[in-house]
């Protein structure tokens, strides 16, 4: 659904052009972070975000607009921080294992997920089922990222000796990031072995060999 550009320009932050302004954006950007550990996106004023930001409220508003700009502007972070996991992997010739690599990202996401897990819940929850073309933009990006780690990853199960194909790699990434989720924003729901993190991240690794290795199904 495309919006009409006094729409658009609502949504949108306005870019800092000067260095204090951008460390205005950045400690409105951490105060908003902090506050969703605690309060849902709805409960959240800006009035809030302009106290805990130890800033003033027009301050904010020359930044951000409207709300719906802040949360985009988070979005955007967000999925550059997604980005930014996903280049992590090696991408030339390395030692590490097949079990090596799913293990070390499985930590850095579950990681990731722990530290902002507000955030996520409020993007997951406001932005993904939304309409506006920038959101849906963003999902493409971070989808578009997630195919080139499913290439890594089978160049790194092939030198470690398994021939696994780039759909099933998917299936299986598609598995843990979801796990992961639910994991670290909904921990309540999941059974008893994965209560801790630490044993629910050596649970969802044990997963995906096992799925990688043929013995969880799968195409």
């Amino acid at each position: 659904m495309s919006q009409k550009p006094a729409e658009m320009l609502k949504m949108r932050a306005i870019p800092a052009k000067q260095a204090r302004a951008q460390r205005t954006m950045e400690r409105v950007e951490r105060a908003a972070r902090q506050l969703l550990n605690e309060a849902t996106w709805a409960e959240l004023t800006m009035a809030d975000i302009a106290k805990a930001a130890d800033t003033s409220i027009g301050s904010i508003y020359a930044r951000f607009p409207s709300k719906a700009a802040l949360l985009d502007h988070l979005d955007e972070v967000y999925c550059r921080e997604i980005e930014g996991l996903n280049g992590k992997l090696p991408t030339g010739p390395t030692d590490k294992s097949l079990n090596q690599a799913i293990t070390e990202f499985v930590h850095g996401v579950a990681a990731y997920h722990r530290a902002n897990a507000g955030l996520i819940r409020t993007l997951i929850l406001e932005t993904r089922t939304a309409g506006h073309d920038a959101f849906h933009n963003r999902s493409a990006r971070m989808n578009g990222g997630l195919q080139k780690t499913c290439e890594r990853f089978r160049d790194i199960a092939a030198r470690d000796g398994h021939r696994i194909s780039t759909v099933k790699i998917q299936w299986v990434l598609f598995l843990v990031l979801s796990t992961l989720r639910e994991l670290t924003l909904f921990p309540q729901g999941l059974p008893r072995p994965m209560s801790s993190s630490k044993e629910g991240e050596q649970e969802i690794v044990a997963m995906a060999m096992n799925y990688l290795n043929g013995e969880g199904g799968g195409p």
